[in-house]
């Protein structure tokens, strides 16, 4: 499991939570998960990630993020958001 798939099943809502356990920052783990700019996590970092979710592996971390992807992530992770911002107000 990489960073991406922890945002595509749980939204910035797990990256933050993840970075809070990480002691990171949630905004860069978002980063890393999209692959922007080729960012990968150095190995502090990847040692802390791993520990506080052991569902993340060593070669999940580095591996090359598939732009495509990453990119279909992010646009249904925003959508879901704005939905549910919508009904927040609906309420």
């Amino acid at each position: 499991m990489n960073l991406l798939d922890i945002y595509e099943e749980g939204g910035f809502h797990a990256l933050r939570e993840l970075a809070e356990k990480a002691n990171t920052d949630a905004q860069y783990l978002r980063q890393l998960a999209t692959g922007w700019r080729g960012k990968k996590p150095g190995p502090k970092l990847s040692k802390r990630l791993i520990e506080a979710d052991p569902r993340l592996t060593w070669s999940g971390l580095y591996a090359d993020v598939d732009p495509d992807r990453a990119r279909a992530v992010v646009r249904s992770v925003m959508q879901l958001h704005v939905r549910s911002q919508i009904a927040a107000e609906i309420k």
